[in-house]
């Protein structure tokens, strides 16, 4: 049998909206569950009653096809027995907004825009900026950091409760850290678990709470801690040292710490990717007639064989002195390395003597 909004909630199909929150509201608090002569059929049926009468659209549904629209209630979402032309979309093909009961409508049929999920109490990430040379980021380095976050409590140990105190079962969820809540929607009646209220989640409370974080188990205060940066690390990296952001509240999960990393330039090298690359200038003679040169590479000095007729521009590879490939983009294994690339110059002095402009001269024609 259809039901009658209007009836349940004692009112005429006339009346305002101003009247129907009033009835509503007395009704519920007649009939709540919690108090004494409460009735839970009655106050789930006075909530459904609301949930469309108070709402213009689903009052006007409700007004043209009320006994369509109470049947497709008592059973639940039934296809048979709706018109998803009676439903408001977007032109995309989204819900239209239903409120509260929207987010339930796209949480079982796969309508709308996804919402971002939060853990209350948990504890926040912190986001940091490490500046480090380019030596540091060849070699690796242990970074030290201090940071004015929300860390345990040292007083109760994180625990929330008065040194010497102990814990006791929650009698508001008896120990089972979450209540049911008992939504009726014009879907149907669903049943969601949340937080106690009373002990967070933990389902035990404490005996005495602790004086100075006040059961939270966490303070402000200012803690040091090392992060190891590791080699081949790159500018504009971002490193995830997980549980060092704040800690929860109430022993909940800690936030995580994220390590932007900023690697100073570097007056010799230049980087590309894990290569390294550098110029080295030699003279007009050792050009010409070749040399042995010190090249400095980021781990020391190498020797480098220039031969004879080489040119400016000319590039030169050294096989595995560029950055470590470490932190996890190893082509081989850990230890592999990039190349460094030696790009030469030749340096032509600003003036000569008359004597080597001469030389020069005789030497012209040979060359």
């Amino acid at each position: 049998m259809a039901k009658d909004y209007y009836k349940i909630l004692g009112l005429s199909k006339s009346a305002s909206q101003d009247e129907i929150k009033s009835a509503y509201h007395k009704l519920a608090h007649k009939h709540h569950p919690d108090k004494a002569g409460g009735e839970e059929a009655k106050f789930k049926e006075i909530n459904e009653a609301y949930s469309v009468l108070s709402d213009p659209d689903k009052r006007k549904r409700y007004d043209s096809f009320g006994a369509a629209f109470s049947s497709g209630n008592a059973r639940g979402f039934n296809s048979a027995s709706w018109n998803f032309e009676d439903f408001p979309f977007t032109a995309n093909g989204n819900a239209a907004d239903f409120g509260d009961f929207g987010d339930i409508f796209e949480e079982f049929f796969g309508f709308g825009q996804p919402k971002k999920k939060t853990t209350t109490g948990r504890g926040k990430d912190i986001v940091v900026d490490a500046e480090i040379s380019l030596e540091e980021a060849y070699s690796g380095i242990n970074k030290h950091l201090i940071l004015n976050k929300y860390a345990p409590c040292e007083r109760c140990n994180g625990k929330g409760m008065e040194p010497g105190s102990s814990l006791s079962t929650c009698k508001t969820c008896q120990g089972r850290g979450g209540l049911e809540r008992v939504e009726q929607t014009f879907f149907g009646t669903f049943t969601r678990l949340t937080n106690c209220p009373n002990c967070h989640g933990r389902g035990e409370v404490p005996e005495k709470v602790c004086t100075t974080c006040r059961g939270e188990g966490r303070i402000k205060r200012s803690i040091k801690i090392d992060v190891q940066i590791p080699a081949g690390v790159d500018d504009g990296e971002t490193l995830k040292v997980q549980g060092s952001g704040e800690t929860g509240k109430y022993g909940l999960q800690s936030g995580d710490l994220f390590l932007n990393i900023h690697v100073k330039p570097h007056a010799l090298f230049q980087r590309k990717g894990n290569d390294l690359w550098i110029k080295a200038e030699i003279s007009f003679p050792q050009a010409v007639f070749g040399a042995k040169i010190d090249v400095p590479m980021i781990n020391g000095e190498i020797k480098l064989n220039v031969p004879s007729g080489t040119g400016g521009g000319k590039v030169f590879r050294i096989s595995g002195r560029g950055m470590p490939y470490g932190y996890g983009r190893s082509r081989n294994n850990a230890a592999a390395k990039g190349d460094a690339y030696v790009v030469i110059s030749i340096k032509i002095p600003h003036s000569i003597s008359k004597k080597t402009q001469k030389l020069l001269e005789e030497l012209e024609g040979e060359l």
